[in-house]
């Protein structure tokens, strides 16, 4: 699991690519639709571009969620991150006034 929210946010940004790149296929297979053949042929391979182009924007769209749950993901990371380092400062506080109590102690 990546842990770097720097790393999580551009991979982020590269799903987010790769689904305007799944759209444009989508834009540019639909046109073939409104291309009229006067055949049973033709009709069918315009109803199979349709699911394709269907299927294109579904992908699309999957891949936007993919890249908004990265997004949230690398919040959270940044969170618990500072959650961690404000435990671990407040650990090293602690052990700190713990050590120079001891020290009196045993010059005491």
């Amino acid at each position: 699991m990546e842990v770097d929210a720097g790393r999580i946010r551009v991979l982020a940004a590269v799903v987010r690519e790769e689904a305007l790149r799944v759209r444009g296929a989508a834009r540019r297979l639909d046109v073939v639709r409104d291309v009229r053949w006067h055949s049973p042929a033709g009709a069918l391979f315009r109803d199979r571009v349709g699911e394709r182009v269907h299927g294109l924007r579904l992908a699309a769209s999957r891949l936007d969620s993919a890249a908004d749950l990265l997004d949230a993901h690398a919040r959270q990371v940044d969170v618990v991150v500072a959650e961690l380092a404000s435990a671990a400062g407040a650990a090293a506080h602690v052990v700190d006034r713990a050590g120079h109590t001891v020290l009196r102690g045993l010059d005491g």
